[in-house]
């Protein structure tokens, strides 16, 4: 009787669950949608080397940026000068 209430010699009572990542909680038997041998980490590291390609791709941009601005910062400086020049030519030193 004792056996009894401890299950022993009893079917299994509770159902076989499998893991989320298709792996038997019973053993290193993979089941489920990974059978096929793709490893549960390719879609992570596929998604981790577009992340790296995205980041050097915004270095670059942002290098061109910088670029693009010291330019403008530049013509700001020397295209008020050049339009001082044209419209006031110097004038010749007046004597007093």
């Amino acid at each position: 009787m004792s056996g009894a209430q401890f299950g022993i010699g009893s079917p299994t009572t509770y159902p076989l669950q499998q893991s989320p990542w298709g792996l038997s909680p019973y053993g290193s038997q993979v089941t489920g949608p990974y059978q096929s041998g793709v490893s549960p980490l390719q879609p992570i590291l596929q998604s981790l080397q577009i992340v790296t390609q995205q980041l050097h791709q915004l270095q670059q941009l942002n290098y061109v940026q910088q670029q693009q601005l010291q330019q403008l910062q530049q013509w700001i400086q020397v295209v008020p000068q050049q339009i001082q020049q044209q419209f006031f030519p110097a004038q010749p030193g007046q004597v007093m």
